[in-house]
């Protein structure tokens, strides 16, 4: 079942990604990551008054534990940066790789109160099939998107971090709540942003846009939020990074497809050795679970 939920939450994390994107080029970056962060504190309130349940707060965690939403913002500018300079499946792809060498190392040493769960040293014939994929989707990116690349990949980092840091405050405080605090500290430091780029003075020209699906992105990134609380410490977190990738890039593909009216092969055969190399260390772990 949680296989099959974060296959969901990697579709709808490739439709935010794109949603946020065009809301960006709409406002502009820093205004579109406030608006996103509204967005997205609508929505979990909206779902805490349908579930009659109220806001929570532990102080027993670590103050590192509740920087999740601060991460957030820093996913949310950078997936904005690179839309338009390089394709929705080459940000998801590079997003990936970081959030595999992230989630290899939170699994093998337990970090952030996370189950200990040793890498396999055979199961690096399944990463290295990753990789390999991973560098068929990013091929075609041109030289001069070197920022889009390097911040793509970095988002893979702040996304398993801040996922699996609210997953910890889920536990204590519940999953909306969770979702919750960290929509507040991402529209705190996402202002604060607005505030120093100097964006607040043009918040008075702002119009609403007719193209109404571009403010959807929060709306989308809550769900996808308090659906990872649910799930993130039910399964590995590789394996929930490896399964992401199967919803983000098939979605990735239709939306570059939708958005460029071309299917690039350099794209299925990414999918292809990814697919294989999750499926070989799917393998790997059965066959232990069977022996033990």
């Amino acid at each position: 079942m949680y296989y099959v939920l974060s296959i969901v939450i990697g579709i709808i994390i490739a439709v935010m990604v794109s949603v946020n994107g065009q809301l960006t080029m709409e406002y502009g970056l820093y205004l579109a990551t406030v608006m996103i962060h509204i967005t997205g504190i609508i929505t979990v309130f909206v779902a805490m008054i349908l579930r009659k349940e109220k806001f929570r707060f532990s102080r027993k965690l670590h103050w590192f534990i509740y920087t999740g939403g601060a991460l957030g913002v820093v996913t949310t500018l950078f997936n904005n940066l690179a839309f338009g300079k390089i394709s929705v499946s080459a940000i998801l792809a590079l997003s990936l790789f970081g959030q595999s060498l992230t989630s290899i190392v939170i699994d093998q040493f337990g970090l952030f109160h996370m189950e200990k769960r040793p890498f396999c040293k055979l199961k690096w014939v399944g990463i290295f099939l990753v990789i390999i994929g991973i560098a068929y989707m990013t091929v075609p990116i041109k030289i001069g998107a070197f920022i889009p690349i390097i911040v793509s990949f970095v988002t893979g980092l702040t996304i398993v971090v801040s996922r699996t840091t609210n997953a910890v405050i889920a536990e204590k405080s519940g999953a909306l709540s969770s979702s919750m605090l960290n929509y507040l500290v991402g529209f705190v430091v996402s202002f604060m942003v607005l505030i120093f780029a100097g964006g607040l003075p043009h918040l008075g020209q702002v119009c609403l846009s007719p193209r109404l699906f571009i403010y959807l992105g929060g709306m989308l990134g809550a769900i996808a939020v308090i659906l990872s609380n649910l799930t993130v410490a039910k399964i590995s977190s590789f394996y929930m990074t490896l399964f992401l990738f199967v919803g983000q890039t098939s979605t990735g593909i239709i939306l570059d497809f939708m958005i460029t009216k071309k299917l690039d092969i350099h794209i299925l055969m990414g999918a292809i050795f990814v697919s294989f190399g999750l499926c070989f260390n799917l393998y790997l772990d059965n066959r232990k679970t069977k022996l033990t």
